[in-house]
């Protein structure tokens, strides 16, 4: 390295040339003009430079040469008083509006194209770039706070496959407004398909929806799920339905109870119900002059072409445990005109199995307990049996009599025939058309008109006999001409 001397004085005599320090001073120079400067005369101190190379201060009063890199480095801070390096992570060279930055490998970035609108960036798993995706998965805890809309004027689709999805306070579903096509559009779809084997008894519920209320204020309404289905518009709607509920069976699975909906009342606190209603049909308030022609609280209709269905049952109550007093249908209209508790104007047959009382709601003791006058525009029918054959000699081997009228037409001398039990207001008619009187036994501990308990009447041939109930034990035979 060349050491120039200090610049001398300025000459007095201003002749630069003659005078000899200036003179020494620029032959020096001159002489060493393609040598090295050092740093202390305004040089660098370095030779040669490769193209690319940066000068930096690696120490006071030194300067060297950061050697260029790969394409895509950045020259970042070393921290103070270090050198600066270039970072061993590159970038890219460009980008377009909307681009992203992601790892595409190690210590490298890459942009991430922009995509059409209405897509969201989705993890491709560990060690796999983020992709745009237009129906993403999601997987674990989803937490939706404040306004959010799902959906729009297209089939668009939420899946979630596992995990909570849980909406803020007042979160509403909606879809924007849009025309909709013919056939069925579902506003809102959740989908949850089970094709692996599961444990044993499991319960799957497809939606589980539970509104909590523990504070301390009292609540006139809450509401677990409402479902409203509401018509604003001017065209004709066939069907409009607030709730419809499907149970569908697609497979070759048994199933062993097929339900479209359920309703529990769970009652675990202290406090006290009033009044449980497992389905309520309230009151119907219309503020439009349409006006509805028949109202409903519920409609159960089969609609069912299948033969392989064995039995239809609309509506099903049975037995529960720890209830006082069971009702399977209540119905507490008052009267009035065009008022019914029970309308029943189907052509089918009605079966009641159990004993029933028209006119008071005391329990019934018998099949039909009527309180008040009956009115019968045709027949009334009552059991009859014919071709009986009186037998037996005493009470307990005699020919039991089933039904209300009896007509006897073999009768060997001395055969019987027994009554049946029965209560007050009932009776039994006996004809006998054998070729021997018949002895006719009571229930066993009744008397037979002034006979004394347990001894038969003897019915004559070809003579019938009304035996009527005044009670248990006594009974009024009354003999035809």
């Amino acid at each position: 390295m060349i050491n120039i001397p200090s610049v001398p004085a300025i000459p007095l005599t201003g002749d630069l040339y003659r005078d000899s320090q200036w003179k020494q001073w620029l032959l020096r120079l001159q002489t060493n003009a393609n040598g090295t400067i050092d740093v202390a005369h305004g040089g660098t101190g370095i030779v040669s430079y490769t193209i690319g190379d940066l000068l930096y201060a690696s120490a006071t009063t030194t300067l060297s040469k950061l050697a260029d890199v790969a394409a895509g480095s950045y020259l970042r801070s070393g921290g103070v008083a270090t050198a600066p390096v270039w970072s061993t992570t590159t970038l890219p060279n460009s980008a377009t509006i909307g681009d992203l930055l992601y790892a595409s490998a190690a210590n490298v970035y890459s942009n991430l194209a922009d995509v059409a609108t209405k897509q969201v960036l989705v993890s491709g798993g560990v060690g796999v770039a983020p992709a745009w995706s237009a129906s993403p998965t999601l997987s674990g805890n989803l937490t939706v706070e404040g306004n959010t809309t799902l959906g729009d004027a297209s089939a668009d689709t939420l899946t979630i496959n596992a995990g909570t999805w849980t909406l803020g306070s007042n979160a509403i579903a909606t879809r924007a407004a849009g025309s909709l096509a013919a056939g069925t559009t579902n506003l809102l779809t959740y989908a949850g398909t089970f094709s692996a084997n599961v444990a044993a008894n499991p319960n799957v519920r497809g939606i589980l929806i539970t509104a909590d209320f523990s504070g301390a204020q009292s609540a006139n309404t809450i509401n677990n799920a409402r479902f409203e289905a509401n018509h604003n518009g001017s065209a004709t709607i066939t069907t409009l339905q607030g709730f419809n509920a499907v149970a569908q069976l697609t497979s070759s699975g048994a199933v062993t109870n097929a339900r479209g909906a359920t309703c529990t009342i769970n009652l675990s606190g202290a406090g006290a119900v009033a009044t449980g209603s497992i389905f309520l049909a309230n009151t119907v308030t219309i503020s439009s002059s349409g006006g509805i022609t028949d109202l409903i609280g519920f409609s159960a209709a089969t609609g069912l072409g299948n033969t392989l269905v064995t039995t239809v049952t609309c509506f099903y109550a049975n037995d529960q445990a720890n209830s006082t007093n069971m009702r399977g249908f209540r119905s507490a209209l008052s009267s009035g005109a065009g008022k019914f508790n029970a309308y029943f104007d189907g052509t089918a047959d009605n079966i009641f199995a159990g004993n029933v009382r028209i006119g008071s709601t005391t329990a019934p003791t018998v099949a039909l307990d009527v309180t008040g006058t009956v009115l019968v525009s045709g027949q009334v029918r009552v059991s009859a049996t014919t071709g009986i054959s009186a037998a037996g000699s005493v009470q307990g081997d005699a020919t039991a009599l089933t039904t209300v009228y009896n007509s006897i037409t073999t009768a060997a001398a001395g055969t019987g025939v027994i009554l049946r039990a029965g209560s007050a207001g009932e009776w039994q008619t006996v004809y006998n058309g054998g070729a021997n009187p018949v002895n006719v036994y009571p229930p066993s501990g009744a008397n037979i008109n002034q006979l004394a308990a347990n001894i038969p009447h003897i019915l004559s041939v070809n003579t019938a006999c009304q035996f009527s109930f005044f009670s248990a034990t006594l009974i009024i035979g009354q003999l035809s001409a």
